[in-house]
């Protein structure tokens, strides 16, 4: 258990779970890291309650492998990648969270599932949700600023009525392969 606790600056990633690992974490402040604020891999779980990611030169949020996240109250804010970005089996759950400044909302790969609810989703320069391969999102009572780009199936979990959808202001693309982005072979220091 974690309360009030600040990571900043960290060279690589704020904080890493693996394994079985797991937690709670209560009013976290994770920035200005030079990866991703939180990297959950393997069959780690943890529960985050009004914990900040803002800042980092990264992603905020990193799901991988069979992790499951639960966020309340969060907010993941100003990031150079994307605020959540989940893949392989990954289960995230996010009530009552905010997305904005990033360069994506919520990225969902493989069979990723995410069930979002109350929250403030906002695109970058890319989409504001991208849910692709068999990933199912469940979003409802949200407000998803900007691009949404999804399979037929995922796209029901998206445009339900109680979302309220926000055109994007300009077009949007995929991010270039630079920066956060750029594909290095590593097999343990970065998600591929």
């Amino acid at each position: 258990l974690f309360r009030r606790c600040e990571v900043a600056g960290c060279k690589k990633v704020g904080l890493k779970l693996f394994g079985g690992a797991g937690g709670e974490y209560i009013d976290l402040r994770i920035r200005s890291c030079q990866q991703q604020a939180l990297r959950m891999m393997e069959d780690s779980g943890a529960k985050f309650y009004g914990c900040e990611f803002t800042d980092n030169a990264e992603e905020g949020v990193v799901l991988m492998g069979n992790s499951q996240a639960s966020l309340r109250g969060c907010r993941v804010v100003g990031n150079k990648g994307p605020a959540f970005d989940v893949s392989g089996s990954a289960r995230i759950h996010c009530e009552g969270c905010k997305a904005e400044g990033n360069v994506v909302g919520l990225w969902l790969w493989e069979s990723a599932k995410a069930a979002v609810h109350q929250c403030e989703l906002s695109g970058g320069s890319s989409h504001a949700v991208l849910a692709d391969g068999s990933s199912l999102p469940s979003i409802t009572d949200s407000t998803v600023r900007g691009m949404v780009q999804a399979t037929e199936e995922a796209w029901e979990g998206i445009c339900g009525e109680t979302n309220h959808l926000v055109e994007p202001l300009e077009s949007v693309e995929l991010p270039p392969e630079e920066g956060p982005f750029k594909f290095e072979p590593v097999w343990y220091e970065r998600k591929q």
